[in-house]
């Protein structure tokens, strides 16, 4: 322990303390003052949504840095489930073709997909500074609601994204 900084957390204690009696003193003093005792029920149920909320960032985070870290599993996993995603003909599914360098830029889906590599190279984002490089013929599953994008890194780059739902149904019928 006696080789841990300690200077960022001791300066932000005496910030966050500094924060806390200004709030208290120049925001929510002066609005019990203006509108009466009877907004502090108010100000409580402000103060509890902010701790919720919170909370469900604190757990999105989490989800999100877990699924970074376990990028080869979804890839590894994506090639078992490859080809009864491509015999599965109810799928939903949408192809791209993209030139060098493009962009997808991050965005989220409301149920799990399969990306698939038909030709060309990409590389797929999972995180911050954390990639996947997708050969043809390469897979990999992207989790409902985590943030993701890819830059093709081919001349050109064909892939096809499955709405898949629960990619755990397709691991369910593989051995």
């Amino acid at each position: 322990h006696d080789k841990v900084n300690k200077h960022y957390y001791l300066e932000h204690k005496h910030i966050d303390k500094y924060h806390a009696d200004t709030m208290f003193n120049n925001v929510i003093l002066k609005v019990i003052d203006l509108y009466g005792e009877q907004i502090i029920r108010e100000i409580v149920t402000g103060m509890e949504w902010v701790i919720y909320v919170q909370g469900l960032c604190d757990r999105d985070f989490i989800e999100q840095m877990n699924w970074v870290e376990k990028k080869d599993f979804y890839k590894s996993t994506g090639m078992k489930i490859k080809d009864l995603v491509l015999a599965d003909k109810s799928l939903a599914s949408k192809t791209f073709i993209e030139p060098y360098d493009e962009l997808s830029t991050t965005h989220v889906h409301d149920q799990d997909e399969l990306c698939i590599v038909n030709n060309g190279q990409m590389e797929f984002i999972n995180g911050f500074a954390s990639y996947t490089t997708l050969l043809s013929g390469e897979a990999t599953i992207i989790k409902k609601n985590r943030l993701h994008g890819a830059i093709i890194k081919s001349k050109e780059c064909n892939y096809t994204v499955y709405s898949i739902g629960n990619y755990k149904n397709y691991v369910v019928n593989t051995n």
